[in-house]
């Protein structure tokens, strides 16, 4: 009887031990998720077309050297058509122009080496993102790995603008954006707005506001604020 009990004595103090073990995991403090940062798809023209700035038309999509342009009518569609590389290289432009200011990353995504070490970087346009290379030799193994390169780009980029306010006027009304603001990265730049509707509006015409942006950053410089 007495190596009975002790066996039993000793069963209860092991659940004992488990379920106290159990209790500390639960009450264990759970680490807070980290803000999911909201993006746009980076499309320069938003839902204009590109050649004549009207709302571009659901569906109506010229391809031009692997970049779908969207546009308005069948008569831009052909003239894109009819010389892809022109319209191509205004499209890079677009994109490049856009998001070099903000470019986060010093160095090449692919090799790690400083950007300007091996002379000019070479700047190319994956999936409507700016990527700064090297070299063009890294470009081949840059497009394998664009889901990782852009994520690391886009995240850059946020961490970079986010810890400050980018501007106190919203580039679509005009009005202060206020303790939180709404945020929107568009390519590698940070865009804060007084409201969702804003944002909505952005997204339709993103090089509009993005030059009103840039204009009220430079006044708030200039007048000391």
């Amino acid at each position: 009887m007495v190596r009975i009990s002790a066996i039993v004595a000793a069963s209860a103090l092991v659940f004992a031990s488990v379920a106290s073990a159990q209790t500390f995991e639960a009450k264990k403090p759970q680490k807070k998720a980290e803000a999911k940062i909201v993006t746009t798809d980076a499309y320069p023209f938003g839902n204009t077309c590109m050649i004549s700035g009207k709302p571009a038309k659901k569906g109506l999509v010229a391809e031009a050297k692997g970049y779908h342009i969207k546009v308005c009518c069948k008569r831009c569609l052909k003239k894109i058509e009819a010389d892809p590389a022109k319209y191509a290289k205004k499209f890079e432009a677009a994109v490049i122009s856009q998001q070099s200011k903000n470019y986060p990353l010093k160095v090449c995504p692919i090799s790690g080496e400083k950007l300007g070490k091996m002379g000019k970087p070479a700047k190319i346009v994956i999936d409507n993102h700016l990527v700064e290379l090297c070299c063009k030799g890294c470009t081949k193994k840059a497009n394998k790995k664009k889901a990782e390169i852009i994520a690391k780009i886009t995240d850059a980029a946020y961490k970079t603008q986010s810890h400050s306010k980018t501007m106190a006027t919203c580039p679509v009304s005009g009005k202060p954006v206020g303790k939180k603001p709404v945020e929107l990265m568009h390519g590698t730049t940070l865009v804060q707005f007084c409201c969702k509707k804003c944002k909505a509006k952005f997204v339709k015409n993103p090089s509009k506001f993005l030059t009103a942006k840039a204009t009220a950053k430079t006044a708030e410089k200039t007048s000391g604020n």
